[in-house]
């Protein structure tokens, strides 16, 4: 059994991962044309279709309305660190 991966995505970055996928697409089949016949070549062309496909085929998940960045450890603490400081210079003022 393979390890599987989900993400999430907006619009933009569907569009912007379909746009790389077809310049990769064109890159794998303009080797095969030159005669590249390697198995290695019809796996990597192979692979880039599948992928172009799972991303365009997919479908918004109901209620989601939009991707919600992650605050990481180290923004939050800079956050509250950053509040102290402007109550502590109010406190002084």
């Amino acid at each position: 059994m393979s390890i599987r991966f989900a993400i999430q995505f907006d619009t933009r970055s569907k569009e912007i991962l379909i746009d790389l996928l077809n310049k990769e697409i064109e890159i794998a089949e303009g080797n095969i044309r030159d005669g590249d016949y390697s198995e290695e070549a019809f796996i990597r062309a192979e692979e880039l279709f599948r992928l172009k496909r799972g991303i365009l085929y997919s479908k918004p998940e109901e209620g989601v309305n939009e991707i919600k960045p992650q605050v990481k450890v180290g923004q939050k603490v800079a956050a509250q660190t950053r509040r102290k400081e402007e109550n502590d210079s109010a406190e002084v003022s």
